[in-house]
């Protein structure tokens, strides 16, 4: 194989044909006008300049699956995140919201159990800081909800969680956004 600069090694072997450049003039010229690649939604948008993803703050995995599906996976569901750890909660919420969710957040769990009776709610996620016990009518509110529970916690915790919500699932809190979204739509990662 021959040894040289990366872009003298991927020019092109024969020359392109004037109508192809020209079509490609063309069809780069819309995606520029219309804001590049996914219109105007930031989460998915592709800068046809400089070819990169912005301003999305998740790590991005396979382009395609992450350009034009991440803001619908949790299109429109309806989320409760539950945190008293402030920056904490604003973040798992943003993450879900990047996602496509209507996300609430509420600071402990007797207000999340005042917000079950405001409507049903696809997901909950309770964020359990350090040995942060189970509320009452909040834990009634995590077992109707079934799978739809979700517990973050210190992994010493999960065993002892999962006794008192069987149906919920339970995770580290020190999962990345796209790892929270990834686990509250039961994907794995690719």
């Amino acid at each position: 194989m021959k040894q040289g600069r990366i872009d003298e090694l991927q020019r092109p072997t024969r020359p392109v044909p004037k109508e192809d450049e020209a079509q490609g003039r063309q069809k780069g010229a819309a995606i520029a006008a219309s804001g590049g690649l996914g219109g105007s939604d930031p989460a998915i948008r592709l800068d046809a300049r400089r070819n990169e993803w912005h301003p999305s703050r998740m790590a991005t995995g396979l382009a395609t699956f992450d350009a034009f599906s991440w803001a619908s996976l949790l299109k429109g569901r309806r989320v409760l995140v539950v945190d008293r750890d402030g920056p904490r909660g604003r973040a798992t919420l943003e993450a879900l919201e990047e996602a496509g969710a209507v996300a609430t957040l509420s600071p402990n769990q007797a207000f999340a159990a005042d917000r079950l009776v405001e409507g049903p709610f696809r997901h909950i996620v309770l964020s359990l800081s350090g040995t942060e016990a189970l509320g009452g009518r909040f834990t009634d509110g995590l077992r109707a909800a079934g799978r739809g529970a979700i517990v973050l916690s210190d992994p010493a915790r999960h065993e002892e969680l999962r006794t008192v919500l069987p149906a919920a699932r339970i995770g580290d809190q020190t999962m990345d956004a796209r790892s929270l979204v990834l686990f509250v739509i039961e994907t794995p990662d690719e």
